[in-house]
């Protein structure tokens, strides 16, 4: 007689595209034991699965299938979720079957140093599964004879380099800074000497650390000169999300069904909804929270408030405030700005991100939320507040939005190996090239670890794939916005600067905002 694990395999086959979690699996095995008819209760489930649209039988859709087959009430997902950085899916990319997984063992905060090395290897995986899926870096299987080199770049180890001396070739492979002063170019097979002295960039900042793709020629001296250097080209999302097989990068509870539809009519109806992003938010300057007030007086008067607003760091002027009970009572001032508008503090969900400057341990990524010890009187009196992690996600219906607070431009300028490709002289150039390399790198902050501390087992929590529908990247720069490959980014500026911006999600489009009454000062 079956086994009720052997039941549920046989009935989600993989012509059902359903793929199987262990620990989902286990959880409908226990609810198939107490069935009288295992096969007919499989059946039935593997009916609920279709039309609630699962695709990953996970312990959250195992649990959702049980209630629906028990009557039960499903609880609602919430259409807005803010999702902590530590609590972001641990998706590993398996090189042996080429397929993604996901991580069973829950990621510790002190790592290993396997943990250090799959943060390289990860990153790299993830950028060579992509690459392979795009037509020009896929040779043709037949009649390879026939086909002209110019149809596709066939990419060479750098191993397979030291017999084609003088021939030039594409590889794939990371910056790396093996001596002092000197980098290499780096995969699984080899690492070789790297002359960038006369390489032509694509856009982007080129730095240690990243991954890219080079042609070049191998000199007789050992070293790689290159000719020109670009980045692994990015893929839409529906197609990444393909070669996921339905496994979610993102976290939190992905709305299915008529929950998905229902967000998606929301949005359509709801073309003035929008998520207000504001940075440096100076709590020990009054003329900030001055316009603070400004800013959510004038939303307040508005037909329909934001549903988000990201109050970002850093939250004092001066990095990481000594006195403990100075930052305390101004975040209690913050708390009686806010109480003031009774709409918003209803319809308006607040999310605070530190910034690299508040308080926290250290210069680590990710960042834990503000401590509790100094925004108690934020959370009484603004029951709508989110304290989130530095960087966090932001399920909002149907879009997946990433948020970032960093002075990152500028620290990829000063990083930068080669110039920037056109110079970068014109507002929101430099913009550009940053959001084309972290898109392009699938990676918040594709900088050395010496550079920029992360926490190792937590890596995943920066990747940015498959593509998020926005990205927000509050920076010190001047506000700017632009899309890429269907990604918007924007960059709200500073509050204490007199900029913010809005995304709105219905149009997918961003207003840029100078602070009213700023310029009467």
């Amino acid at each position: 007689m079956p086994t009720a694990k052997g039941v549920l395999k046989a009935v989600f086959n993989q012509e059902s595209g359903i793929t199987l979690h262990k620990d989902g699996l286990n959880a409908l095995a226990d609810f198939l034991a107490e069935s009288a008819d295992a096969e007919r209760t499989a059946a039935q489930l593997l009916d609920a699965a279709q039309r609630a649209q699962v695709s990953v039988l996970d312990p959250a859709a195992a649990a959702e299938l049980v209630a629906i087959l028990r009557g039960l009430k499903r609880q609602r997902a919430d259409p807005i979720q803010v999702i902590s950085a530590f609590q972001v899916p641990r998706v590993k990319f398996d090189s042996i079957r080429r397929a993604f997984y996901l991580a069973p063992d829950r990621a510790p905060l002190l790592g290993l140093a396997q943990d250090k090395l799959d943060l390289y290897m990860q990153r790299l995986y993830v950028l060579q599964q992509r690459l392979r899926r795009i037509p020009m870096f896929c040779g043709p299987v037949y009649n390879r004879m026939r086909t002209s080199e110019r149809d596709f770049c066939e990419l060479t180890e750098l191993k397979a380099l030291l017999g084609s001396v003088g021939e030039v070739r594409y590889v794939l492979g990371c910056i790396s800074q093996l001596q002092d002063g000197r980098f290499f170019l780096e995969d699984l097979s080899d690492a070789l000497p790297l002359d960038l002295s006369s390489a032509n960039t694509a856009t982007g900042f080129y730095t240690e650390n990243c991954v890219v793709v080079a042609e070049g020629e191998l000199g007789h001296n050992g070293v790689f000169k290159v000719h020109a250097l670009g980045f692994p080209p990015v893929e839409a999302r529906a197609k990444s999300q393909a070669a996921a097989k339905g496994l979610d990068f993102f976290g939190g509870t992905p709305l299915r069904g008529a929950e998905a539809d229902a967000a998606a009519d929301w949005e359509a109806e709801h073309t003035g909804a929008r998520i207000v992003a504001l940075a440096d938010l100076w709590l020990d300057r009054p003329d900030t929270l001055d316009a603070l007030s400004r800013v959510l007086a004038g939303f307040e008067e508005m037909d329909e408030p934001p549903s988000v607003m990201l109050l970002m760091g850093n939250f004092q002027s001066a990095a990481c405030a000594a006195d403990a009970a100075a930052v305390k009572e101004n975040f209690s001032a913050l708390a009686a700005t806010l109480s003031r508008f009774l709409r918003l503090l209803e319809h308006t969900r607040y999310v605070f991100v530190p910034g690299p400057g508040d308080p926290g341990p250290g210069d680590v990524l990710p960042r834990p939320p503000l401590p509790a010890a100094l925004t108690g009187a934020v959370r009484a009196a603004v029951p709508n507040a989110v304290f989130a992690t530095n960087p966090c996600r932001l399920r909002h219906y149907t879009q997946e939005i990433v948020v970032f607070r960093d002075d990152l431009e500028c620290r990829m300028r000063r990083m930068c190996l080669r110039p920037p490709a056109g110079g970068g002289a014109a507002r929101g150039e430099m913009f550009e090239h940053l959001c084309a390399t972290l898109l392009q790198q699938s990676h918040l902050c594709p900088l050395p670890l010496e550079a920029q501390p992360v926490v190792w087992a937590h890596d995943a929590s920066l990747r940015l794939y498959p593509l998020p529908h926005a990205l927000v990247l509050a920076d010190s720069a001047p506000s700017t916005h632009c899309t890429f490959e269907g990604t918007v980014c924007l960059n709200p500026g500073s509050l204490a600067a007199g900029t913010f911006a809005a995304y709105v999600p219905g149009l997918r489009e961003v207003e840029l905002c100078d602070i009213p009454g700023a310029e009467d000062d």
